[in-house]
């Protein structure tokens, strides 16, 4: 089975909970075997979000061996939405998790 968690438009320290929440059980195990993670929502997202999202995804693929496919939108991204996604690839999230493609070319 595959569980879809969609980012809030802002993700902040705020959000880290429920993101967590959708992801790992309270005895830290992943609640399924592959995540489809949506950024198509995300407008806003700061060093704490960065940092989560980042750290999850690092711990499903190393020390869980969980899959995490990433939701973009590459067609016609909102400006708020192209904006964090920017942020994202200035931070090089996509260099790790999307092999080195950029979030401006499809990876379906």
């Amino acid at each position: 089975m595959t569980t879809q968690v969609v980012l809030p438009n802002k993700f902040t320290k705020y959000e880290l909970n429920n993101f967590l929440g959708n992801i790992i059980s309270e005895n830290l195990e992943p609640l399924d075997n592959q995540f489809i993670i949506d950024l198509t929502k995300l407008e806003f997202i700061d060093t704490g979000g960065v940092a989560c999202l980042y750290n999850i995804c690092m711990w499903l693929k190393e020390v869980v061996s969980v899959e995490a496919i990433f939701k973009i939108n590459t067609i016609n991204p909102t400006s708020e939405n192209k904006l964090s996604m920017c942020y994202l690839e200035d931070c090089g999230f996509f260099l790790i998790f999307l092999m080195g493609k950029t979030f401006l070319v499809s990876v379906e």
